[in-house]
């Protein structure tokens, strides 16, 4: 083993080889309405899961976790998040307006 190879389950990896799998070290890719982010650090709240695109997600729409075969789930402003690779994100309207019942 040389000085830039480090072990991983009984096995030996390259720095390199670590890096190429994770372009952005530090960094969890994650998606939020289809466009892929990579935000710092490996839990957020919900408030800072609002920040990560520009603009910020806005106050009138809420934020869910979508998760495969099961309800997805409502993120809340203080709830923390703890980011795992490819995660993905939706926004809908909070309130969304079911129109008026027409008298004819």
């Amino acid at each position: 083993m040389t000085e830039n190879d480090t072990p991983q389950n009984g096995r030996t990896a390259s720095v390199e080889t670590q890096k190429a799998k994770n372009p952005k070290p530090g960094k969890v890719p994650i998606y939020i309405d289809g466009t892929k982010y990579h935000p710092e650090g490996d839990k957020l709240t919900g408030t800072q899961l609002r920040t990560v695109p520009s603009p910020p997600v806005s106050s009138d729409r809420d934020l869910w976790l979508d998760i495969l075969d099961e309800l997805d789930q409502l993120i809340e402003d203080n709830q923390v998040v703890y980011l795992e690779p490819n995660m993905r994100f939706f926004t809908v309207p909070r309130v969304i307006n079911p129109g008026q019942v027409s008298e004819a």
